[in-house]
């Protein structure tokens, strides 16, 4: 049987490694564990909703507050710290639901947020969020994290579906 938990593992995690890569910041992937770290609120975080009958949720991006500092802007001027991280969050999610369109999942997305003291909240009650990703940079960890509903045994790639690549023209 094909274990969905690898396949969306692989997604999020080239996802990410190629949205760092446009800011020319390193990242790699570690295993992160289950549980938050206890100083969430000490990070720049934001997050995003999705939805589609294989996975529904939040999406959240934690950033240490000094990874904005190494981020290259390619020809504009410094952004805000937060609002560079709802825009990565934002970017982030993009990608992955390009790169869910070879698993025929059509991912219908919100916009991206500030995490709120709400938020904090649920993810320190004790309930894991369902997946949690870590990420090590020269300035700490980053830890993306997906709550919600999901079907892995439907997470699995078909060949069929696939999305533009970045950079391709389409026409309407």
């Amino acid at each position: 049987m094909i274990d969905g938990r690898n396949t969306l593992a692989t997604i999020v995690q080239s996802s990410a490694v190629s949205l760092f890569q446009v800011y020319a910041i390193a990242v790699a992937p570690i295993i992160a564990s289950r549980t938050l770290p206890s100083n969430l609120d000490l990070q720049l975080s934001s997050t995003v909703s999705f939805s589609s009958p294989v996975l529904s949720g939040n999406l959240c991006l934690f950033l240490p507050p000094d990874l904005a500092a190494m981020a290259k802007w390619p020809g504009q001027k410094a952004l805000d710290p937060k609002d560079w991280t709802r825009e990565l969050c934002n970017q982030l999610l993009g990608r992955i639901k390009n790169r869910l369109h070879g698993c025929d999942i059509d991912l219908r997305t919100g916009l991206p947020m500030s995490v709120t003291g709400t938020l904090l909240d649920r993810h320190r009650s004790g309930k894991s969020p369902e997946v949690v990703f870590g990420f090590r940079t020269l300035r700490g960890e980053v830890i993306v994290t997906i709550a919600g509903a999901i079907d892995f045994a439907r997470i699995h790639y078909t060949g069929k579906n696939v999305s533009a690549q970045e950079g391709d023209v389409i026409i309407f």
